[in-house]
């Protein structure tokens, strides 16, 4: 309230009638037209309400002559009112409903009223703001908060007569630009940060993050991204990312995001065999590498009941064969670094691997890696 005590309940609650040397602090909260009084005389008076915010509130009359000092004045002003006379309430205008005290303050030639100011609006609670993953605001534009790394620094730049702050975020695999227009401090490259800004594209459809001054930017935790990450994270957010291809650093990976992907990638004739692959299920989650794309594919590769008696090691690769399927797409099977620990595959420079169906095409491509899914159920 500006600094400014109002009265207290128990003050209110002391008053005694007749009693003209007390000091009441409150708000006027509602006046009335000036009306004449109906006793004789007929003299005009202007009524107001006084509360002190906390559950007390009364009338207060000011008579005669002070009425064109403050009539069109004091509505919804503080006031401090220095003897006023504390007189028992007309019961032709009390209303209990409108939860007035049984007293009123009469305003004589002799009381000061002093005008503090204007009644403070009532604090509005903020609407919290959505919290999203960098990877999912492609389509959104206005007030956001995100969780992401600092990929580069805010540095200030100036253009003409303006400086601001310049610099990026990243979630390890997209990135987005973040401009803070006020006064800005230097957060290391690698911190982990929730950020609350507006969202908007500039004139060449760049998606920006529009934040007022670092204080929107505060330390999530003490995780740190390495320099590593933060250079491959150069992806620029699409208006639609699908979220199993490009999972962020740390989320899992689902075995049925993976069985749907597959579906997608292989096509109808793999039904069977992605059925299959359900039944015996992976022994490990697919692993990915930065890029979010697969690195490696571990498989069961335990002998089935016709297999029985069979030496294949665990991690020796089983042949896939179908009629219906003769390849099967590389960006399911090459890590796009090449740094697989199954064999050095990823500079693959061919588009597909080609399944051989028959004993003479399994010679022929017998010197190719052949990495496979699924155990060799479906022999011709």
């Amino acid at each position: 309230m500006n600094n400014i005590e109002y009265t207290s309940n128990e003050e209110f609650d002391s008053f005694q009638v007749g009693d003209n040397s007390v000091v009441v602090t409150g708000a006027i909260i509602s006046t009335e037209p000036v009306r004449n009084r109906t006793n004789p005389g007929k003299q005009p008076v202007l009524r107001c309400v006084l509360s002190n915010m906390e559950g007390r509130q009364l009338r207060v009359l000011i008579w005669n002559s002070r009425i064109p000092e403050f009539e069109g004045r004091i509505s919804h002003q503080m006031v401090r009112l220095t003897r006023p006379r504390v007189m028992r309430a007309n019961p032709q205008f009390f209303d209990a409903s409108l939860n007035l005290m049984e007293i009123e303050l009469f305003v004589q030639d002799n009381t000061r009223v002093d005008l503090l100011g204007t009644i403070p609006a009532a604090p509005v609670a903020e609407r919290p703001l959505p919290l999203y993953e960098l990877r999912d605001i492609g389509n959104i534009t206005g007030p956001v908060r995100l969780t992401a790394f600092i990929r580069y620094p805010i540095e200030r730049q100036v253009v003409g007569n303006y400086s601001y702050g310049s610099g990026a975020i990243t979630d390890g695999v997209y990135h987005s630009c973040i401009n803070v227009a006020g006064p800005h401090k230097a957060i290391p490259a690698g911190t982990h940060v929730v950020v609350s800004g507006e969202l908007r594209r500039n004139n060449y459809d760049t998606l920006i993050l529009q934040v007022t001054d670092t204080s929107q930017i505060t330390i999530a935790d003490d995780q740190m991204m390495d320099a590593r990450l933060l250079r491959a994270s150069f992806r620029v957010i699409p208006r639609d990312t699908p979220r199993e291809l490009h999972p962020a650093v740390g989320l899992p990976v689902l075995r049925q995001q993976m069985v749907a992907l597959l579906a997608q990638q292989v096509g109808p004739a793999a039904q069977e065999l992605i059925h299959s692959a359900q039944i015996h299920q992976l022994v490990d989650l697919p692993v990915f590498n930065a890029g979010g794309r697969v690195q490696q594919i571990a498989v069961n590769n335990g002998t089935s009941e016709r297999q029985a008696g069979a030496s294949k090691s665990r991690h020796e690769p089983v042949i896939l064969r179908h009629k219906n399927i003769k390849k099967v797409p590389k960006q399911l099977l090459y890590a796009s670094d090449g740094d697989s620990d199954t064999g050095s595959v990823g500079d693959e420079p061919t588009d597909s691997i080609v399944i051989p169906d028959s004993e003479s095409e399994e010679e022929e491509t017998s010197k190719r890696p052949r990495y496979d899914l699924f155990e060799d159920d479906c022999d011709d």
